[in-house]
């Protein structure tokens, strides 16, 4: 980048003066020789793909060579005098092109990670309510129709900020297939879309794909690279975060349709998503556990207001990340009830639950089998024999 400012500048000095011509000629010669070296030295590096430098390279421009001999000192120079300039010139592009082809070739499961980081960066760094929260707020029941309205205005925003802007664009036929019509039906009556949004649309569908008739999924394999690729060098602060809160809340939009329609819990265990147990065996009693944890029962007997749904939310991840959550998940097909009940055993011990309500009671109350008496069985002695029990005891707290 600095050799490329350099040789701007020298089309601002008067080149025609031998003196002035020599002293940019030595600055330039000098320069490329490094600039060769560090490209030389990252090309070395079998952990390439860990180094942000050449994300932050104009790849577009700078693996041409018009980029750089469009410089005067080009110009003014008989070719004799400067060919040794040009060669090194040429050998810089060429190592360029090289370096380009290995950042896109770069391992999805380590874009994943770099897209996990950026990920926790962002989420520390945002503490705004998101939008699909508060409409739950407002929306305590929603139909699969809202559901689906919210999934396709929440990508249609997501669009509009330009998160596919740096894909390559799209083919006449990739855009005949995109059915604008259909997805107007679902967003903001009269919302205008900017002249680009079916080209958008169309980018979106490459790394993209229905599961059933309700759920619209991201083939995240498939668009790491393109995100690795632009999304630290390209992307502004507000499409980073455009772009964390996508997929949170369409993520959310999924588990509420699961909620309705138990069924499409499969689809999501079959995804793989940065950042959460979906793509797992984990996810399905993930899923279960926390939401067994955010209902009316629970708040009524909790001990303690700080067992929310925040806690629910991250105790119930926590768990199933841990030691014991691949167990868990090898017993929940055939013992999903037994679990549950050992999980509200294991919570009634640890002080979660007030001291005075029984087993039978939380059984009872908790509407989870109807025979609750069989169910307090499950929260009492046999709740305390679980290989997860002491695990519970010691960091049900820790995500207050």
């Amino acid at each position: 980048m600095y050799l490329a400012k350099v040789l701007e500048n020298c089309n601002k000095q008067d080149l025609t003066c031998d003196c002035v011509y020599k002293c940019c000629y030595m600055c330039i010669n000098e320069l490329a020789d490094d600039s060769i070296v560090k490209v030389q030295r990252l090309l070395d590096k079998p952990e390439i793909k860990s180094c942000r430098i050449p994300l932050e390279i104009d790849f577009e421009g700078m693996t041409d060579e018009d980029y750089w001999l469009k410089s005067d000192i080009f110009r003014v120079d008989p070719v004799e005098r400067s060919e040794t300039l040009r060669q090194k010139i040429e050998k810089l592009v060429n190592m360029l092109n090289e370096l380009q082809l290995m950042i896109l070739q770069v391992d999805p499961d380590y874009a994943e990670e770099v897209f996990k980081r950026m990920a926790r960066r962002v989420k520390r760094s945002t503490n705004n309510f998101l939008d699909y929260m508060k409409w739950r707020v407002c929306n305590p029941r929603p139909t699969m129709k809202q559901l689906e309205e919210q999934q396709a205005q929440l990508t249609t925003d997501m669009l509009i900020d330009g998160i596919m802007y740096y894909a390559e664009d799209p083919s006449g036929d990739e855009i005949a297939e995109v059915n604008l019509e259909k997805l107007m039906r679902f967003i903001k009556h009269g919302q205008k879309l900017p002249e680009n949004f079916k080209a958008e649309c169309a980018k979106l569908r490459r790394y993209s794909y229905w599961k059933g008739e309700h759920l619209f999924m991201i083939d995240y394999q498939k668009i790491y690279t393109y995100l690795f690729s632009h999304c630290f060098e390209k992307f502004t602060k507000k499409q980073h975060i455009a772009l964390y809160e996508y997929d949170v809340q369409l993520k959310m939009i999924h588990e509420d349709m699961a909620k309705l329609k138990p069924e499409l819990a499969k689809y999501l265990c079959d995804s793989k998503s940065p950042g959460t147990l979906e793509g797992t065996t984990l996810f399905a009693p993930y899923l279960h556990i926390k939401e067994m944890m955010k209902v009316d029962w629970f708040e009524k007997n909790r001990a303690d207001k700080k067992y929310d749904g925040r806690w629910a939310d991250a105790f119930a991840e926590a768990l199933m990340r841990s030691e014991y959550g691949s167990q868990i998940a090898a017993d929940w097909k055939g013992k999903s009830d037994k679990i549950k009940g050992y999980v509200i055993g294991c919570l009634k011990e640890a002080g979660v639950f007030k001291s005075e309500v029984s087993n039978d009671c939380l059984a009872c109350e908790a509407g989870i089998m109807k025979n609750y008496r069989t169910f307090g069985r499950y929260i009492g002695k046999e709740s305390q024999e679980q290989p997860y029990t002491e695990w519970i005891l010691q960091h049900v707290n820790d995500y207050c």
